[in-house]
């Protein structure tokens, strides 16, 4: 068949406008899709935002969940985390935001094919650390529960309070070095309570308790106390023991102790404790002629037994007077942690004549009492006011 010029001329044009067309920039552009999912494995949550730029706009930010893009379109991934959760990583990403994985913030990729990833949220679990200086421990306290031993996280907004424990003969100074959740403690002096919110660090600081001693003189005469041999001073440690001595002034005696357990004209030895102690001297004017003021009475020394037997959680001192009157307190230490120095395990007062002996009962700390049920004996060394410093064996009575 024969194809007449004219037409045979028009091919070549036609080729042309179609490839033309074809490749004409008015030409449908590929289109990918971008989904973005919450990972199932994640306890928190959250969501993403995708930043990218529309022609002729700046750039726009809306979430990100299925969306479609033409491509080689620039795109940004912004975790977002919701309130009590932290954003973890991307994971499980493919096609263009396979770039995407284990990224622990932001991502930015070309979408150039259909891509998928996952965003991973866990919930905030805040951290606190509790330190010490000093005797004593911290417990917590939980959204109204009771005190316990405080843990190293708490789940996101716990309430928690924190309650000062001193240990025997210390007490709570203050909270200090607060960070964190913990910062509003700095400079309290009583329980502080806070919402843990980020990760939190407090340090609780103990002191050696002081309690006062009230020393007054009464009565138409003069005189000096001394406490150790010193002037009194207004307040001591807890658990130290000062003998008071009483000095009449010339033309006066000293007529005899009263309050804290005093009594007589010898030495008065008063065991600092938790509660105020309060001791009074009289001084009476003397009547007499100088030279004819009564003596006072000498001193004894007592001395305990090298065994003493152990019942009913009491170790029964036997104690004997010599030299005088015997008046003050055992006072019965013991080693309980290797490695560590004695400690006050008993005290208990006393009063004897010069000759006499007598059985003291002296109640045990508990931590004595435990020591004795594993080992059913113990060393201990008697000493205090009055008393010749000396070992003692502590045994179960059978």
């Amino acid at each position: 068949m024969r194809v007449r010029r004219g037409v045979r001329s028009v091919l070549p044009l036609l080729i042309a406008l179609v490839a033309a067309l074809a490749f004409s920039p008015t030409a449908s552009a590929a289109e990918y899709t971008l989904e973005v999912s919450e990972a199932l494995d994640g306890t928190g949550f959250g969501e993403v935002a995708c930043e990218y730029k529309v022609e002729g706009s700046p750039e726009v930010e809306q979430p990100c969940e299925e969306l479609f893009f033409e491509s080689k379109k620039a795109i940004k991934l912004i975790p977002v985390p919701e309130t009590g959760s932290e954003f973890v990583q991307f994971k499980n990403g493919t096609g263009s935001a396979a770039a995407c994985n284990g990224m622990t913030k932001t991502c930015s990729f070309t979408l150039e094919a259909d891509s998928y990833v996952e965003a991973k949220f866990d919930q905030i679990t805040p951290s606190l650390v509790v330190k010490t200086s000093g005797e004593g421990e911290v417990e917590c306290e939980v959204e109204g529960g009771l005190p316990e031993l405080c843990e190293a996280e708490y789940p996101f907004e716990t309430e928690v309070t924190l309650v000062p424990e001193p240990f025997e003969g210390w007490e709570f100074a203050s909270f200090k070095n607060g960070t964190g959740s913990a910062s509003k403690c700095s400079g309290l002096t009583k329980p502080c309570a806070l919402l843990l919110e980020k990760d939190a660090t407090v340090e609780a600081t103990f002191v050696p308790a002081m309690h006062p001693l009230s020393v007054t003189k009464a009565g138409s005469g003069a005189g000096t106390v001394t406490c150790n041999g010193t002037t009194c001073a207004a307040s001591y440690l807890e658990g130290t023991e000062v003998t008071l001595k009483a000095t009449a002034a010339s033309g006066s005696v000293f007529s005899g102790w009263s309050g804290e357990g005093c009594s007589g004209t010898g030495s008065c030895v008063v065991t600092i404790e938790e509660k105020a102690a309060t001791v009074t001297a009289t001084f009476t004017a003397n009547s007499k002629p100088p030279g004819e003021e009564p003596k006072e009475p000498k001193d004894g020394t007592a001395t305990a037994a090298a065994v003493a037997k152990v019942k009913g959680g009491k170790a029964k001192v036997k104690l004997s007077c010599s030299g005088g009157l015997c008046k003050g307190a055992v006072r019965l230490t013991a080693k309980l942690r290797r490695g560590a120095g004695p400690v006050l395990i008993g005290r208990s007062p006393f009063t004897l004549a010069s000759g006499e002996s007598t059985v003291l009962p002296v109640k045990l700390s508990v931590a004595a009492q435990h020591k004795l049920k594993k080992s059913h004996t113990l060393r201990a060394k008697a000493a205090g006011t009055g008393v010749a410093a000396g070992s003692v064996k502590l045994k179960f009575a059978r």
